[in-house]
């Protein structure tokens, strides 16, 4: 894992803020979310082997391994974002934190981003599923921004009175190629007890 030298932080806003202190206020001008059903899955198994030679990045809260060629991009919002080049916007991964407002839960959180997708793009599966022993949910959607289209796979941990938010992205063309290394830097995450 690199460091990059490059200032350019390019922000894919991550749900509720990163860090703001409550959801969106539903309004009755929102549109309605079709959401997907929830569909309980086994853990699957890490493949150690696309983080051979990586590094562990302690982000206090998490740690996950990093692909070791890949560069740590400065960025004020979330803790880690990290991308395969220093010049291209894609692939990348972001990994946030969130404290969870009161009388909030992880699904109020997942709803307030499949809401928030529906602005730019298409909740493509919402899934509930056992990482290292918690109920987790994953979701991938696709994003049409304008010279942007890109789908992206998304993780909510649940860490005590926090949510872990994991984002992968790559263009749409070449998601499913980075599918796998983004799963495995999922399965890589430790939370701090």
């Amino acid at each position: 894992m690199k460091s990059a030298k490059s200032s350019f932080v390019f922000f894919i806003p991550f749900i509720l803020g990163c860090g703001a202190s409550a959801p969106p206020v539903e309004s009755p001008n929102q549109p309605s979310v079709v959401t997907t059903p929830v569909t309980p899955q086994a853990e699957p198994t890490a493949s150690t082997d696309l983080l051979a030679g990586g590094e562990t990045f302690d982000g206090k809260v998490f740690k996950l391994r990093l692909p070791k060629d890949w560069f740590v991009q400065p960025d004020p919002v979330v803790p880690l974002h990290v991308r395969a080049s220093q010049t291209e916007l894609f692939p990348n991964m972001k990994v946030a934190t969130l404290k969870l407002p009161d009388g909030k839960s992880i699904t109020d959180v997942v709803k307030a981003s499949q809401e928030s997708y529906l602005k730019s793009g298409t909740v493509e599966e919402v899934t509930e599923l056992a990482l290292q022993g918690r109920q987790v949910h994953r979701m991938v959607m696709t994003q049409n921004l304008p010279g942007n289209p890109n789908r992206q796979l998304k993780y909510f941990v649940p860490a005590g009175p926090r949510v872990v938010i994991f984002s992968g992205q790559s263009t749409s063309e070449e998601f499913e190629n980075h599918l796998p290394l983004f799963e495995s830097v999922v399965r890589s995450l430790e939370l701090a007890p």
